[in-house]
């Protein structure tokens, strides 16, 4: 979770060499790749949508097809779905997934899927949302992707908890918590723990539902993530005003703000319609 060191680290190497240099080496553009993602929880999406443009057109997408793939997943799911850019995330997604199943990139494949489940749940289409879903999931069991049937398993999770089926995704979440503490990914440690909550306080359990957005706000914390830091604010001032408490209107204007500085547009959507008192279900999307 040390992110900041390790984008360092990656960028005291990288600094000798220009941008075409990193382009044309796969040791250098799979660093360059991994400092991206590791950027994308602490910089502004604009940033690293200007950085992924930069090398985008550099690469060569049959030299180095997987690498391919993950700029354009970068993009697609972690730039400009976060965004509100929905047509351009649906752009991405499906050329990176396309030239995924071409080259039997099935770790790749089943990425491209769960964020474009999700892109479908936040247009609402749960149904289609739910098919991709079991659809990934069917390649990660048949290829024994752990690690992708578990980021599957919560999209489907949280499509359970959209469309009413509270008790369902309680069940999905609590069998894949300790899934989550053994993989030792915190990030997502801490997404189990949201989604936990979330169907906690739809199921009006206030107080237990803040215990889960607590922890994950001091795990998303501990490893400096901002974009599940403002989720977990957001999450439990929601819910105090759900118990009828009142809340500081400077709190939703700091974290509208502070959504705004990272290019969150979807973050602050939502905050904004909770400041006008709309506190209905919110989508829960997983970085």
């Amino acid at each position: 979770g040390r992110y900041c060191d390790a984008v360092e680290l990656i960028d005291s190497y990288l600094g000798n060499f220009s941008i075409k240099e990193i382009a044309s080496d796969e040791y250098r553009l799979n660093l360059f790749i991994r400092k991206t993602h590791h950027k994308m929880f602490f910089v502004s999406l604009d940033q690293l949508q200007c950085e992924v443009n930069k090398i985008l057109n550099l690469v060569n997408e049959t030299a180095f097809s997987q690498q391919y793939c993950e700029i354009l997943f970068m993009l697609g799911a972690h730039i400009l779905l976060p965004a509100g850019d929905y047509d351009g995330a649906c752009f991405y997604l499906k050329k990176m997934m396309s030239v995924s199943a071409k080259n039997h990139y099935y770790g790749l494949l089943c990425r491209g899927l769960r964020k474009y489940a999700e892109l479908l749940c936040a247009q609402g289409k749960f149904l289609i949302a739910e098919k991709i879903c079991n659809a990934g999931l069917s390649i990660a069991q048949k290829n024994n992707l752990t690690r992708y049937e578990f980021y599957l398993q919560c999209v489907l999770g949280e499509i359970k908890r959209l469309t009413g089926y509270i008790d369902e995704a309680l069940i999905i979440f609590n069998k894949l918590k300790p899934i989550s503490i053994a993989l030792g990914i915190t990030g997502w440690i801490s997404h189990v723990e949201m989604s936990i909550g979330n169907c906690l306080v739809d199921a009006k359990k206030f107080d237990a539902g803040l215990a889960s957005y607590n922890n994950a706000r001091k795990l998303y914390l501990s490893i400096h993530q901002i974009w599940g830091h403002i989720n977990s604010e957001i999450a439990i001032l929601r819910t105090e005003l759900l118990k009828g408490e009142e809340i500081e209107d400077v709190s939703l204007i700091t974290l509208k703000n502070e959504a705004q500085e990272y290019g969150y547009k979807i973050l602050a959507q939502k905050i904004e319609n909770i400041g006008l008192g709309n506190l209905e279900k919110i989508q829960f999307e997983y970085l």
